[in-house]
């Protein structure tokens, strides 16, 4: 609704909509516009159009659009898509790069990584033949062999092997020494060596055999030898027990009573009722 303003003799018309900004129309009206209002309840003025200024426009924010504005320092984003990195793609230009990218918890590289420093981690993956300044350390041995230190290189025995193929390890028990340098005399176990030549002329001898644990120093397939080198078993016989209540061949104990007589035994199960089994006498 138009209203008049009564100054002295000069009457002021005003025109247009509610909240209209005035302007000057003629020496006597003032009118205004849909396009520029302010509204006072909300302290907001609303321009349809353009606003521009020769100096400057300043806000605590700015909200909408900004394609349009010039020198900023970026202007242009190309590519741009969820958790790519972002790079420098000119001046006033950043790409979103499609080969690196970053979730959160996962840096993500299609390509090469370079460095002319370092490169560290808690652990490395993947194929890493084209390493440099590794200390070259061939494998020892032949083929199926496993593989220990051995002078901090590696080495391999014939002893312990395995077949791919056959899914099967195979390990040959093989003690410090074969023999020992000097006969025994008195009551002894069985250890490391595998004959054990008995010299029987003074007193009957026992040897025990050692537990069937494999983690002990017997395993399983483990093979002993013991030999009457004095010739006096007949007399003084060679008592041979088993460990605990383990059996040799389902007995307590075996004898070699002859003269220069022998008996090879080999351990054939584990654990409590573990079983030594005699596999050849003379």
């Amino acid at each position: 609704m138009p209203w008049v303003n009564i100054d002295g003799n000069t009457i002021v018309t005003s025109e247009g909509p509610t909240d209209s900004v005035q302007f000057k129309k003629d020496a006597t009206t003032l009118t205004g516009s849909a396009n520029f209002l302010f509204h006072s309840g909300s302290n907001t003025l609303e321009v349809t159009g353009d606003v521009s200024a020769s100096i400057n426009v300043s806000a605590s924010a700015f909200y909408g659009g900004g394609s349009n504005l010039t020198s900023l320092p970026v202007q242009t984003y190309s590519n741009a898509t969820n958790n790519r990195v972002l790079t420098s793609a000119g001046a006033d230009s950043i790409n979103g790069e499609s080969s690196l990218t970053f979730d959160g918890s996962t840096l993500a590289i299609a390509g090469n990584v370079t460095a002319s420093v370092n490169i560290s981690a808690s652990a490395f993956y993947g194929d890493g033949s084209n390493l440099t300044g590794l200390s070259a350390v061939s494998p020892g041995g032949s083929d199926t062999e496993l593989q220990f230190n051995s002078g901090s290189t590696f080495s391999g025995s014939s002893n312990i092997s395995y077949s791919y193929d056959l899914r099967l390890l195979t390990y040959k028990r093989i003690g410090v020494r074969r023999i020992p340098s000097e006969s025994e005399t008195t009551n002894f176990t069985a250890g490391s060596e595998m004959i054990y030549p008995v010299d029987s002329t003074g007193s009957v001898i026992t040897a025990t055999l050692p537990g069937i644990d494999p983690t002990g120093v017997s395993l399983v397939g483990m093979t002993y030898t013991i030999k009457d080198v004095g010739g006096s078993g007949s007399t003084n016989n060679i008592q041979i027990e088993p460990s605990g209540s383990e059996k040799i061949d389902g007995g307590t104990a075996a004898t070699i009573a002859t003269d220069y007589g022998s008996m090879i035994l080999t351990a054939f199960s584990g654990g409590a009722g573990g079983e030594w089994m005699i596999v050849g006498t003379n």
